[in-house]
């Protein structure tokens, strides 16, 4: 950026009233995407965050913390609250914890610093059914239902393009790209080799 003497406008949202009144040879939407919300029942009570929050904000976590959703991410933000002296049970619907994650080191690696932390569990075979206020229930792989005491419960269940939102950005110069989260949800790989993809050509 400072190499090039790139502009940026930070608190600033690239708008369509905004990009109507310049004239840009081409608009990148990079705007990324939004949590999912499942439809488990009590999804609405105020102890309910999203992961990224509590990344941000620590201190939005209460003593005991339950994150739903054990993939990558979701492990990750169990690791971060237990290591900052959280209390903290991750539960994942599948039969793996961080199933998603890349297979050849990076996985192994986690696996055996989270299993070093003592404040962290985790359950798979997890299906959570509600979402109390002050606990969490989830079924078992045998049909067993369980509740987790938990002061605030983490959701960590994907994350969706703001494709609609790109998208509407089009239109106000020759050349229109969405890359990263808006295009398809991916990591920090797959939003960097987008922007090399897009950029080199300017």
């Amino acid at each position: 950026v400072a190499k090039r003497n790139i502009t940026v406008k930070l608190n600033t949202r690239g708008t369509e009233e905004i990009l109507a009144n310049e004239n840009y040879g081409a608009v990148i939407a990079a705007i990324g995407s939004e949590p999912v919300v499942p439809g488990i029942p009590g999804m609405q009570k105020e102890n309910r965050l999203f992961a990224i929050q509590v990344l941000e904000d620590i201190s939005l976590a209460g003593k005991r913390v339950v994150v739903i959703g054990g993939g990558e991410g979701g492990i990750e933000t169990g690791m971060y609250l237990a290591e900052n002296g959280r209390e903290v049970t991750v539960l994942e619907m599948r039969s793996e914890i961080a199933a998603d994650a890349t297979r050849i080191h990076y996985r192994s690696m986690m696996q055996n610093a989270w299993e070093q932390i003592s404040r962290l569990k985790t359950v798979t075979d997890a299906s959570v059914t509600e979402i109390r206020d002050t606990s969490v229930v989830y079924r078992d792989k045998n049909g067993k239902e369980h509740a987790i005491p938990a002061d605030t419960i983490v959701l960590s269940c994907g994350m969706k393009p703001l494709s609609e939102q790109a998208l509407s950005l089009y239109g106000y110069a020759k050349e229109f790209y969405m890359i990263g989260d808006c295009r398809a949800v991916g990591n920090i790989h797959t939003g960097t080799r987008d922007a090399y993809a897009v950029t080199h050509q300017f």
